[in-house]
């Protein structure tokens, strides 16, 4: 296990300009702030070791007074290969920014951008105007090519929904046209019941899915109708109620998809996993081959084109893992809180597929009391790391009782039915739907 970490998140501050429909700071339960400048000091003496160094979080980092020092010094002390990153919504920027910006070292600037259409963009992002992100992403090229500098390289950031999927297409042909040289984009992480029907991804695994179709095909080719399925589940209800055998009660092709659907989870366990066959057999595959189809075309453009598209699962992986901990990854918050990913760095509500989850941080201690080596060796922290390297966690999202299930939606999660006292196995990020930070 590395004793050292090698990506570092921080959270400059956690104010913002904006007030965005889509992010989690409409759901947060914690107060505003930026982060101190002793504080960010205390963290320099990890950066000699570090390979990426990201200014990321809830708030705009452009906001904070001692943004360009801040840049200055990471880029002193972080190794001549070392990245810095910073996310931004670009509203603030501005020539003489820009300028100090590009002499402080940065490497790439990230810019969020969720509409290509003005009312749709300032509808999303409220108290921006898109004709100035516009103008602001275009003068921060044309700084650079006055000033002859390669750096930053520019980003974009998008959050995919149900409204935004057409304009992708559009969106690499902008990107084109002013000088970005990667295209990032994200599912959306719900904060509210409003936008909890905007998600354009599956909560089956891709397993399941291909198990299922199989089954389906089986019989389809049988002349078995899946749907009675749900006849045999009161059946077996009624069966148990009454004490008698249910399958004296079974019609011959009911007993062949009962047949079927044994195979199928059969399937399933010997993997440890768990699976949704009611939901399953009312699953509309079409929409997420549809999504398949245009993503597809998405990223044909952006060969064709030179660009770096970095694109979530809609379809979650089979093998989930923690992109944060396999990194050696860790986020520090503007209040100097030690958290080992961006899904527990605060305290917030989030519609997880259509259900409302309440997520608590968890911090394995604070920098202003402890250096963040010594927070990153901690036996709590070492621990944790180690727990979640094998993942040995439920398949929540498989699983029928995900909706219903006490332990993952409780406001104090406790633990999993594994009994694990982190909530990763319903972790969007470990499944691909989510990129890391």
């Amino acid at each position: 296990m590395n004793s050292h970490p090698r990506n570092l998140l921080v959270e400059v501050t956690s104010r913002c300009n904006l007030n965005c429909q889509m992010c989690l700071r409409n759901s947060l339960q914690e107060e505003d702030g930026d982060m101190h400048p002793s504080l960010y000091q205390k963290l320099i003496p990890v950066f000699s070791g570090l390979n990426k160094f990201s200014i990321i979080g809830l708030g705009e980092p452009l906001l904070h007074p001692q943004i360009v020092e801040m840049v200055r010094a990471a880029r002193s002390s972080l190794p001549a290969d070392g990245k810095i990153i910073l996310t931004t919504n670009g509203v603030l920027l501005y020539a003489e920014l820009i300028e100090k910006l590009i002499e402080s070292g940065l490497d790439t600037m990230i810019v969020s951008l969720d509409s290509l259409s003005s009312a749709a963009y300032e509808e999303i992002r409220i108290g921006a105007r898109f004709e100035d992100l516009i103008r602001n992403v275009s003068l921060l090229q044309q700084v650079k090519k006055a000033k002859k500098a390669q750096k930053p390289e520019i980003g974009l950031e998008w959050v995919m929904m149900k409204d935004n999927v057409k304009e992708m297409l559009s969106l690499l042909e902008m990107a084109e046209r002013y000088g970005v040289s990667t295209v990032i984009v994200n599912n959306l992480l719900p904060p509210s019941e409003a936008l909890k029907d905007e998600i354009v991804y599956d909560f089956h695994s891709e397993r399941n899915v291909s198990l299922f179709k199989e089954t389906k095909s089986k019989a389809d080719q049988s002349g078995l109708d899946l749907n009675s399925y749900f006849k045999l589940s009161s059946v077996f209800s009624a069966a148990v109620c009454c004490d008698i055998q249910a399958e004296a009660l079974l019609e011959k092709k009911e007993r062949l998809v009962k047949d079927l659907i044994e195979h199928l989870s059969n399937e399933v366990s010997k993997v440890k996993g768990f699976i949704n066959i009611p939901a399953l057999i009312k699953r509309r595959g079409e929409e997420f081959e549809r999504m398949g189809e245009i993503l597809e075309k998405v990223k044909q453009s952006a060969e064709q084109k030179g660009i770096t598209l970095l694109l979530p699962r809609i379809i979650p992986g089979n093998n989930r893992k923690c992109g944060f901990v396999s990194d050696d990854t860790c986020f520090v918050a503007w209040d100097g809180e030690v958290s080992p990913c961006q899904q527990l760095s605060h305290s917030y509500v989030c519609y997880h597929y259509g259900r409302r989850k309440v997520v608590r941080r968890k911090s394995f201690g604070n920098v202003a009391e402890k250096d963040l080596l010594t927070v990153w060796n901690s036996p709590d922290y070492r621990a944790f790391r180690s727990r979640v390297e094998t993942f040995d966690f439920p398949h929540c999202g498989d699983c029928v009782f995900a909706d219903g299930c006490p332990m993952i939606n409780d406001n104090e999660f406790l633990n999993d039915c594994f009994l694990n006292e982190e909530p990763c196995g319903d972790c969007l990020w470990s499944r691909g739907i989510l990129q890391c930070g």
